[in-house]
């Protein structure tokens, strides 16, 4: 048999995970390997099989719960990511839409060249320059007072 037999300790004896056909599925195999444990009480030894079966699916199923859980936030943040990008691409598409519409640029300006914007060299050289109040924090200020 090919397949990997385990030797387990659980509530202090021993038992033989032998895996089944399954994958990831695990059967325990219902005899103890430990000669001192009375094998005469079958339903007792019945009982905890199932319990430690029992643990082991609840693991199992805990541990697929939490990926579920990753790949649901995993799932949200690429819905997330593609509307983003959908959006982007709907205002590419109405951009290039546009410009196609519009008259091209050269032909606003046919044969002169745009005039400059007056405000623009106007307000750079119009904005006061702050003044520095004499006496706080200028090097000159305390040689003048004496």
């Amino acid at each position: 048999d090919h397949r990997v037999v385990k030797r387990v300790i659980l509530d202090g004896r021993n038992y033989l995970l032998i895996p089944t056909d399954l994958p990831g599925d695990t059967h325990l195999q219902y005899k103890t390997l430990d000669p001192t444990s009375p094998q005469t009480d079958d339903l007792q030894e019945q009982v905890h099989r199932l319990t430690v079966q029992l643990r082991i699916h609840q693991e199992r199923i805990a541990t697929y719960e939490q990926a579920i859980k990753g790949l649901t936030k995993q799932h949200q943040f690429a819905q997330e990511e593609k509307d983003r990008l959908s959006r982007q691409l709907e205002q590419a598409k109405a951009f290039a839409a546009n410009f196609q519409h519009t008259p091209c640029h050269r032909s606003v300006w046919q044969g002169r060249a745009p005039d400059p914007a007056p405000t623009q060299k106007a307000s750079s050289h119009a904005l006061p320059k702050p003044h520095r109040q004499s006496g706080r924090g200028h090097p000159s200020a305390s040689r003048t007072g004496h």
